[in-house]
């Protein structure tokens, strides 16, 4: 064998030899963002999870809220109409539990304040302002539709995220 072919041999067993360790390169590479990328990916699934979770939590203790406030407004129906005491009655069963649950529903919120975010959290007080303000008897039919709409406002903040 000459030299000349030997040279060749190993230029080209070399020049391969340099392909293989760059293509290896780029495949550890890739290989490395790949996982990296799947580990964030599981990451943002699991934070999901519990921010679903902590979003369905609140948002319970808001209908449950916006379902006393309606029964409320019933009932103040009830006392203008003689022998209607249907709502009444269910208001009078309901009526000593309604601070502790608006109680509740705030701590819920503002302790879920990460999970939830800052536009939420503001729609969300500005639901138990409405609550804590709101006059059963003179704008009752405005109230609930108030709440309804904050509660909606809400929702489509949540369908957004």
């Amino acid at each position: 064998m000459s030299d000349s072919f030997r040279q060749k041999l190993a230029l080209t067993v070399i020049d391969k030899l340099l392909i293989g360790v760059v293509i290896l390169g780029v495949a550890t590479l890739a290989s490395y963002y790949l996982e990296q990328y799947k580990s964030r990916e599981y990451l943002k699934q699991e934070i999901a999870k519990v921010r679903v979770e902590k979003i369905g939590a609140v948002w319970t203790q808001l209908y449950e809220l916006e379902r006393l406030y309606e029964v409320r407004f019933m009932a103040s129906q009830d006392e203008e109409r003689p022998g209607q005491t249907d709502w009444m009655d269910q208001w009078n069963k309901l009526r000593q539990g309604v601070p502790d649950k608006l109680r509740a529903a705030k701590e819920a919120v503002n302790v879920n304040r990460f999970w939830l975010g800052e536009e939420v959290y503001t729609t969300c007080n500005k639901f138990f302002d409405e609550v804590s303000t709101a006059r059963v008897v003179d704008d009752g039919e405005e109230t609930l539709k108030k709440l309804s709409e904050l509660r909606l406002d809400i929702q489509q903040i949540l369908e957004i995220l």
